[in-house]
């Protein structure tokens, strides 16, 4: 890394401790700068030789952007060009500060104040991270998981802006592959050519012609031969490990299911109708991963628009989302509902029932497009994750968007292959790994079928894989 020097965030756990201690074992950068997700005291002592740990941040201090112990001299404050070059980010970190509604939950604010408090969060962040990028010297910013916690996509947006390197990992496919890339918004950019590359070498060939690696082949039987695919993060046994059982979460279950039910239907499975799968909010999933359609309600009205006489748009609820009921209003569902084309459906209804009786499925960059896909299904994506370069994905942006896709998929009956599928898993496979940053207990075996040693091992390799790329282009 020579001269250059290193913010490192997050590390939480052994994993992401060990990939810390690679990479600057590897790279040798002069100073660090890492964040801790509980307490330095929470993981072995840090002790690494080959660099000089500058601060060490803990990350409740900077949720609540206390920076003060941090600071060696009083920082420049924000001027109006630095708002200026920040401005088409900003409305995603406000939105992304709901994240933290509960810290201001004791306090007795109006809506506006609230609002104003975020407001102030997102300066203090700007100004403490503005100033340290530039004054520190960073080289290379090392993110787990795509940032979402506002102060570290506040940093990711800098780095955008000052050019400074960031690299990251996020989820590919369901249910542990990891990708690992430089840039959320277009994380893979040379898939498409080589997914055409594959597609003409395997032209006159038949599915069964084309090769898969063991475990990608397990991936692509798994989501072919009909077996169980509900997600660990949704099983009742997870909910339990996740969110516990305290009277408010119990409070706030009854509150929205009392409110959903109300407005739901049992759905037609021989009505036409596009299913559209809400994501449990905050997530990265739809902030930052959704931009604009973060707020999901956008996709739902463009979408209900845009849909011919005659079709239906049955929308459903993340099981999850009761239990965080201050990022989903009860007022959206009635705005749903309210929708003359749109109907809630029932929330016990099964969602793989949905996609194998629709014509096709849309999320923001929800799991179940990528299960449609395997179904037939073309899907409208209206974010960005993995799946949007794959075939049968219409990416929407614009009203046109969406109005030339479900004109496709409507008039024209567009459809893709299971090859075309296989074809570009097999395009995607270099590009992935199946591992986890996660503590292994939370995910299940039958997951992630691996010892902890090989899944550390390729949770840092997918990095180093990237950062050995970037380093020699900077020298």
């Amino acid at each position: 890394m020579g001269s250059k020097n290193l913010l490192f965030f997050q590390i939480r756990n052994e994993t992401t401790y060990k990939l810390a201690e690679t990479v600057i074992s590897k790279y040798k950068p002069e100073k660090s700068y890492i964040v801790f997700w509980k307490t330095r005291e929470a993981f072995p002592a840090i002790a690494f030789k080959d660099t000089k740990i500058e601060k060490l941040y803990n990350v409740n201090d900077l949720v609540h952007a206390r920076y003060q112990k941090y600071m060696d001299a009083p920082h420049p404050p924000v001027d109006q060009e630095l708002l200026d070059n920040m401005a088409h980010y900003e409305p995603h970190i406000i939105k992304m500060l709901e994240r933290h509604v509960e810290a201001f939950a004791s306090c007795t604010f109006t809506k506006s104040s609230l609002y104003n408090v975020r407001i102030r969060l997102y300066h203090e962040h700007l100004r403490y991270w503005n100033h340290l990028l530039d004054s520190a010297e960073i080289g290379m910013v090392v993110l787990q998981g795509i940032p979402h916690w506002s102060f570290d996509y506040i940093i990711y947006c800098l780095c955008k802006i000052k050019n400074i390197p960031t690299v990251m990992s996020h989820v590919a496919f369901p249910p542990r592959w990891m990708g690992f890339f430089v840039d959320f918004e277009n994380p893979y950019p040379t898939i498409s050519a080589e997914y055409e590359s594959l597609l003409n070498e395997y032209k006159d060939k038949s599915i069964d012609d084309i090769t898969l690696e063991p475990e990608i082949s397990n991936l692509f039987n798994l989501y072919t031969s009909g077996a169980d695919r509900t997600l660990y993060s949704v099983k009742p046994e997870y909910k339990r490990v996740l969110f516990g059982n305290t009277t408010v979460q119990e409070k706030g279950f009854i509150m929205h299911r009392k409110t959903y039910d109300k407005l739901s239907i049992k759905p037609d499975f021989t009505a036409k109708y596009i299913y559209f799968a809400l994501h449990l909010q905050p997530e990265a999933t739809t902030t930052p991963l959704g931009g604009w359609f973060a707020h999901q309600i956008l996709a739902i009205k463009m979408l209900s628009y845009y849909l011919p006489d005659g079709h239906m748009l049955y929308v459903k609820e993340h099981p999850n989302q009761p239990m965080k009921p201050y990022a989903r209003s009860l007022r959206t569902y009635e705005s749903i509902a309210n929708l003359k084309n749109v109907k809630l459906v029932d929330f016990d209804t099964d969602t793989f029932d949905l996609i194998e009786n629709a014509i096709a499925v849309s999320s923001i960059t929800g799991t179940v497009g990528f299960e449609g896909l395997f179904a037939g299904k073309p899907f409208l994506m209206f974010g960005m994750q993995s799946y949007m370069y794959a075939p049968g994905v219409y990416n929407i942006r614009t009203n046109k968007d969406c109005e030339v896709s479900i004109n496709d998929i409507i008039e024209n009956g567009a459809k893709h292959t299971l090859k075309d599928l296989k074809i570009w898993i097999k395009a995607m496979s270099k590009h992935v790994s199946l591992c986890t940053m996660q503590k292994l207990s939370l995910i299940g075996d039958k997951m992630l079928p691996i010892t902890k040693e090989e899944n550390d091992n390729r949770f840092v390799h997918g990095y180093l894989r990237i950062l050995d790329v970037l380093m020699s282009s900077s020298r």
